[in-house]
């Protein structure tokens, strides 16, 4: 049986998550946790790797708002997704990226043990679908509260047995949750890779963490000084 590479956000670092397959791949099947293409300078080859290696791929907060964008249901988005849209329009068919990200799962069951989403779980049900928690990191204490924002840390409040490999909020390295038995539940793969820090990997057997250095593309981005057409429609 294959085992799983799970990357954690990428945010448009293409090169650097060819780097990483090029060097830990190996025969796994590859899964990405959402909040792909944006940010940094290559989210067209992040898009042209997914198709070449077949990943899985979550929906995260990135890919809801741009779907939302695309179809209508909102008028802005900041300038580094237009960037990402602009590149990709000049390539390919806005509409391949639209059904792309219509049809992407908020959650992937690895087993009966372990699940991939982007931003958390519901605390009481993990294996159940939620927007607010597996895409914007809103959790509920219980069934009949009120989701709270993801800033008081889901996963110190989240005591299941069953691992939860996610992102959303970046951070300098790989933050880990326990269960109430003490054993891992929990790991936020993302490690600021926009920001100059790390693209994060971790194989699914192993636990093994596998990182690839970025640049730091949120200066280099802000040096570009964007200037945005709002009126622009992708076709």
């Amino acid at each position: 049986m294959k085992d799983y590479l799970i990357v954690g956000d990428v945010h448009g670092c293409g090169h650097e998550l060819k780097i990483l397959l090029e060097e830990y791949k190996k025969d796994h099947i590859v899964v990405l946790v959402g909040d792909m293409f944006d940010r940094a300078l290559d989210g067209v080859l992040v898009w042209e790797l997914i198709h070449e290696h077949n990943m899985i791929c979550i929906r995260g907060n990135h890919e809801a708002k741009m779907l939302k964008y695309l179809l209508g249901e909102r008028d802005y988005i900041p300038a580094h997704y237009h960037y990402f849209l602009s590149k990709f329009s000049k390539k390919y068919k806005i509409k391949d990226l639209t059904d792309f990200l219509y049809d992407l799962p908020m959650t992937y069951k690895i087993d009966d043990s372990h699940i991939v989403t982007h931003a958390g779980v519901l605390l009481e049900t993990p294996l159940e679908e939620d927007i607010s928690a597996n895409i914007y990191g809103k959790c509920k204490v219980n069934k009949l509260s009120e989701y709270v924002e993801d800033k008081i840390r889901w996963s110190d409040k989240y005591k299941e047995e069953i691992v939860v490999y996610y992102g959303h909020i970046a951070r300098d390295k790989v933050i880990m949750g326990n269960s109430y038995s003490k054993n891992i539940n929990s790991y936020c793969l993302d490690t600021a890779a926009y920001y100059g820090v790390n693209l994060t990997a971790i194989e699914h057997s192993s636990k093994n963490i596998y990182q690839i250095k970025t640049k730091d593309y949120f200066n280099e981005f802000k040096k570009m000084n964007m200037i945005i057409d709002k009126n622009i429609k992708y076709l």
